[in-house]
């Protein structure tokens, strides 16, 4: 019998109403312009702080208990900038950057790391680049779209408070994935 795996990571989401619109209205323009990307839905923004991967369920139980031990104040954090992965000649990704808030984020993306390694569970060790993925590309720039993107290089799309932390199971499907949140950890 084999046992269940589970595609997990952990993250802090970006919900505040009046931030999503105007992402929204980004990933627009950004269509309009003939960006051929995969965009992401409203609901799913969100800021990896850890990727942990497909792990047997028992770990992933493990893991929730160990991540009620991290701790960290409440923060605000500004969302700034517009990027793209590995750069802008060869996208992969389009990104929003963390302006005001980046070095708490980072800390706890630290946190939330070493917590899952105290499982026994390996991760990546890359640094870690807060940022918002609002779109995964899947042709080159056309030079419309690029000219967008480098125009909003320091545009305020605006701020979000990260009061919490959730670990999320994401379930791949032809339409793009489906994300379920496993736990939910409160700042304090």
């Amino acid at each position: 019998m084999s046992e269940r795996i589970l595609r997990v990571f952990v993250a802090v989401k970006v919900d505040r109403p009046e931030v999503v619109a105007k992402i929204k209205v980004f990933q627009e323009e950004l269509e309009r312009a003939g960006l051929k990307a995969k965009f992401v839905e409203a609901e799913n923004l969100h800021i990896t702080l850890q990727f942990i991967g497909e792990i047997p369920q028992e770990k992933v139980q493990s893991i929730k208990v160990k991540l009620r031990e991290v701790r960290a104040s409440p923060f605000v954090m500004e969302l700034e900038g517009v990027g793209a992965f590995p750069s802008l000649k060869n996208p992969r990704v389009v990104w929003i950057g963390v302006k005001r808030g980046a070095e708490e984020l980072s800390q706890l993306a630290h946190k939330v790391s070493q917590a899952i390694l105290a499982t026994g569970v390996r991760v990546e060790r890359e640094e870690f680049i807060p940022h918002l993925t609002i779109a995964r590309v899947k042709a080159p720039l056309n030079g419309e779209a690029r000219r967008i993107i480098e125009g909003n290089s320091a545009t305020l799309f605006g701020e979000q408070d990260v009061t919490r932390f959730y670990l999320v199971k994401s379930t791949l499907t032809p339409r793009g994935s489906i994300y379920t949140d496993l736990a939910v950890y409160q700042l304090t």
